[in-house]
């Protein structure tokens, strides 16, 4: 691959330089040859989705050398100029994070001490010395396409927000248990005091329901096995003969599903797969015949 052509392929999959590195709406080719004041060309402009920051990327076909810092740091005026510029479309887009933009360096390789100028200079420095040429392996682009698209689905992004909406998620679940009068079988989230930034210690929809009961409740994103698409909602029990019994009861409620054994912690599973998109549109409704049909074998009443 040349110069371009590794240009071309990071622009198609930012996430291979980082996993909040992502395309800029609105420009075209994806952000390559972005043209600045002063005739100056960036190779490769994304942004950081958790800052809005705007990420320079240059690439080289050749090692590192030392020109590289400089001409980095020249872009890095160039961005913040653009404050300057009448009508900026850059401007536009970042506002006031386009002073402090992301310097990145793609070369196929660089020295240890190399390394160390452009952590001093604010540069951070990836090599490829090696990956194009399996890069372009068939098995290898299905496989960055696939985890590509499923991180474009993903209607929880990975950014500051995650937080906030599971905390609405959590709300809304606890909204859905005080119709049932079932409060008592959810816990609040406790945040842990030993983490530096509050906003990511909730990353992920982990929930537990009912945790005293024989049978309990989880809904939950399987990212164990990089399941981008659905929430998984599953009973869950220490006793197998109580989940038997549990499923002939929740399979008269329209609700089929095999039981799954996990061997390593000796418990036993009910799992069922909804769309992210759909749980998260309604999770109320989504989740309401769920613990219906839960509540409904541990108090009959219902």
């Amino acid at each position: 691959m040349n110069e371009k052509e590794v240009q071309a392929f990071i622009a198609k999959n930012p996430w291979l330089l980082n996993i909040n590195y992502e395309a800029v709406p609105g420009l075209p080719r994806r952000g390559q040859e972005v043209r600045l004041a002063g005739a100056v060309r960036i190779d490769l402009l994304l942004k950081e989705r958790i800052t809005n920051r705007p990420v320079v990327v240059e690439v080289k076909a050749v090692p590192f050398y030392r020109e590289n810092i400089g001409q980095l740091l020249e872009y890095r005026a160039r961005i913040i100029g653009e404050l300057q510029v009448d009508d900026s479309e850059l401007t536009r887009y970042f506002g006031e994070h386009i002073v402090s933009p992301i310097l990145v360096l793609v070369v196929p390789r660089c020295d240890e001490f190399s390394q160390i100028a452009c952590q001093l200079s604010g540069i951070s420095i990836y090599q490829y010395q090696g990956a194009p040429a399996k890069w372009m392996l068939p098995k290898a682009q299905q496989s960055l396409e696939a985890f590509g698209r499923d991180l474009a689905r993903s209607v929880l992004p990975l950014n500051d927000e995650r937080n906030a909406v599971l905390q609405n998620i959590d709300a809304q679940i606890l909204e859905l248990l005080s119709e049932f009068k079932a409060e008592a079988g959810f816990l609040k989230y406790r945040r842990s005091k030993d983490v530096y930034y509050w906003g990511l210690d909730n990353c992920f929809l982990n929930k537990w329901l009912f945790p005293g009961e024989v049978v309990s409740m989880g809904i939950y994103e399987d990212v164990m096995h990089q399941d981008f698409r659905n929430v998984t909602i599953e009973y869950c029990s220490g006793e197998q003969d109580a989940l038997l019994n549990f499923q002939k009861r929740i399979m008269e409620s329209g609700l089929k599903a095999k039981v799954q054994v996990n061997e390593d912690h000796d418990e036993w599973h009910i799992s069922f797969h909804e769309p992210k998109r759909v749980f998260l549109e309604s999770v109320a409704t989504t989740l309401a015949p769920y613990v219906k049909a839960y509540l409904k074998y541990f108090r009959p009443s219902l």
